[in-house]
């Protein structure tokens, strides 16, 4: 499958107590911001995948503040195509499809 990715916002996954969402998406370049909205400070652990299920960026744990904010990840070692953005928060997971373009 080819893949695009480009600068606008893309999809939001509601578990509960937060919302996450992945914007620009498509994004274009190697930097991925996520704004979220807590109810309560949260530890959140952060994996993305490409489509055939390898781990690009390992687990990373961020504590995240409650209200809305953002978190960046930049520089990442990714190509064009389709990825997915998973969260593990308070034993919930969630995967954020996005997608690489150039």
């Amino acid at each position: 499958d080819d893949a695009l990715i480009c600068k606008s916002t893309v999809s939001v996954n509601n578990f509960g107590t937060s919302n996450f969402k992945i914007s620009p998406n498509p994004i274009i370049g190697s930097n991925i911001k996520v704004d979220y909205n807590l109810n309560k400070d949260t530890e959140t652990e952060f994996t993305i995948v490409n489509s055939l299920g390898q781990t690009v960026m390992n687990g990373k744990t961020e504590i995240l503040s409650k209200g809305n904010n953002s978190l960046s990840f930049n520089n990442l070692a990714i190509k064009t195509g389709v990825y997915f953005l998973e969260t593990k928060q308070n034993n919930q997971n969630t995967r954020l499809k996005f997608v690489v373009t150039d």
